[in-house]
């Protein structure tokens, strides 16, 4: 079952947690404020998706709970947080995609922090900034999240088996 981690639940990370858990997958919802997850807090979940609430002061920690093949979406509220989430994330090679919500200062912001701890340009290609399908043009935190889920959907339907057959239907 693919998995999807957002990291940070405020406006975005619950509209995108909202829509996601339409699909069947693993959903792992983190947050460092555990006030962030509580049930009167978060929207109605349609329940086709298995949810996991992990709180935490060291959200990063999570990362390593994820499988192979695993998408990860940062959207907390702090650049620190963010950077040591996307920091564990790089180290790991087998995951699918890595988003990172932000502005263009941020984006760069980010691209040179990497950089400077020793992380060279091909862990920063592996970056997805910013995070949506390219031209949505709103940024209202439901459509971030419609978005960014359009542009997860192609990377959590079934993998086609080694010999290149295509995906079951």
């Amino acid at each position: 079952m693919p998995q999807v981690a957002i990291f940070g639940l405020g406006h975005v990370g619950r509209a995108l947690a909202q829509v996601l858990s339409l699909l069947p997958l693993e959903l792992f919802l983190v947050d460092s404020r555990p006030e962030m997850l509580l049930p009167g807090r978060l929207p109605p979940f349609d329940a086709a998706a298995n949810l996991h609430f992990c709180p935490g002061p060291i959200p990063e920690k999570w990362i390593s709970s994820l499988a192979a093949g695993a998408c990860v979406v940062i959207l907390t509220h702090d650049h620190a947080e963010d950077l040591a989430i996307l920091e564990a994330a790089l180290a790991r090679p087998d995951l699918r995609y890595i988003g990172l919500i932000g502005s263009e200062a941020k984006r760069a912001r980010f691209r040179k922090e990497l950089r400077d701890a020793g992380f060279g340009e091909e862990a920063w290609n592996r970056v997805t900034s910013p995070i949506g399908v390219p031209g949505a043009g709103d940024k209202s935190p439901a459509a971030i999240a419609i978005a960014t889920a359009a542009q997860l959907l192609p990377l959590l339907a079934p993998r086609a088996p080694e010999t290149g057959a295509p995906p079951p239907r």
